[in-house]
């Protein structure tokens, strides 16, 4: 009977134990930090589709169509937070549940209440007549996290444009609702650390990224000029930057070089063995790194970049910090250990300052 007391303590100890920490981690992110600029942050959403391009390799019979998410300078309380993207989180918990050991009530639990500043649809703020835009591009296989660092520029007067490129993400969430997860064979290669299939699937989605973030722009070009549109003429499209994490730093800066549109990118932790920088790169473009080790390839990248570029080059080490930049430096103890919120406004200032600077 004295065991039977003794098992049942300890069992009870760990039932309220796991129920603590299901508490502590709802949801799952801290607050968003505070803004640093004086405008509060609206969100629109909106699908972009090429018709001259298929959805995917796997998907040929399919046009390209892209989900695009606005971050805008908006009027409104810049203290205030709202939920935050409920329908990208829903399908973000169900993807992590079947890839997890973790029932996706838990996931749900999770993320249920995350929030943050951007106010779906809210009015444009007109102080300025219009708005220097910058392009985003995300890390391969990643979630769709960023938004401290969008916010952040937003409330300093910029638009952001967030592109999201279906089957080479987690999930892919459209404003209808639609979801697209990733492509399965990529994968299966990530889960079994299969290189031979994994740089191949990366050098096509190089160039697919980067024709994405160039039908983009173009799209843009267009609604800016039509009169309908909800933010007519707001874009200020003679001031275009580009900003991507991973490998999507990497395809910034091909966009970068290879787009006369494009005035200034940084790289956050991105690298690649695709992207050419043997040729000259004279616009302004910064590196952002999460160690100092030489070995690194975006460290590779950049030395090679300056020791060509007749414009400015910048390579920033944030120590400390994850790969590149997300919202998950965001994450609870003892999930997020690895962060705190003074590597991210680091991160933010040095990024919003080279904008400022050169877009």
């Amino acid at each position: 009977m004295k065991i039977v007391k003794i098992v049942g303590i300890i069992v009870g100890v760990v039932m309220l134990g796991a129920l603590g920490l299901l508490w502590h981690l709802t949801p799952i992110l801290k607050p968003y930090p505070a803004l640093s600029g004086p405008y509060a942050v609206g969100l629109r959403s909106y699908t972009f589709v090429d018709d001259a391009r298929p959805m995917h390799e796997s998907h040929t019979q399919e046009h390209r169509a892209l989900p695009i998410d606005i971050y805008y300078p908006a009027l409104g309380d810049t203290t205030k937070l709202y939920p935050y993207r409920p329908t990208y989180f829903k399908a973000f918990a169900h993807y992590q549940a079947k890839e997890s050991h973790i029932p996706e009530f838990v996931w749900q639990m999770f993320v249920h209440g995350i929030k943050a500043h951007a106010n779906l649809d809210a009015p444009i703020n007109e102080k300025k007549s219009k708005y220097p835009v910058i392009l985003f591009s995300p890390g391969i296989a990643a979630s769709m996290t960023y938004a401290a660092y969008f916010e952040d520029l937003v409330s300093n007067g910029f638009i952001v444009v967030e592109v999201q490129h279906p089957y080479d993400l987690e999930v892919t969430v459209f404003p209808d609702g639609n979801v697209i997860e990733i492509d399965t064979a990529f994968a299966t290669a990530i889960r079994k650390t299969d290189r031979d299939f994994i740089y191949p699937y990366r050098g096509r989605a190089h160039f697919i990224w980067l024709a994405d973030l160039q039908f983009v722009l173009t799209q843009l070009e267009k609604l800016n000029n039509d009169s309908t549109w909800s933010l007519y003429q707001k874009l200020d499209l003679d001031r275009v930057g580009v900003l991507g994490n991973s490998h999507g730093g990497a395809v910034a800066i091909d966009l970068v070089k290879n787009d006369a549109r494009v005035k200034a990118g940084i790289n956050a932790d991105g690298w690649t063995k695709t992207a050419n920088t043997d040729e000259p790169f004279n616009k302004p473009f910064m590196f952002l790194w999460a160690d100092v080790s030489g070995e690194h390839s975006g460290q590779k990248l950049y030395e090679n970049m300056k020791a060509i570029n007749n414009a400015d080059a910048y390579g920033i080490v944030v120590p400390s910090a994850s790969h590149g930049i997300s919202d998950l430096q965001l994450l609870k103890w003892p999930l997020g250990h690895f962060c705190d919120n003074a590597i991210m406004h680091q991160t933010q200032t040095e990024i919003r300052k080279f904008f400022e600077r050169y877009v």
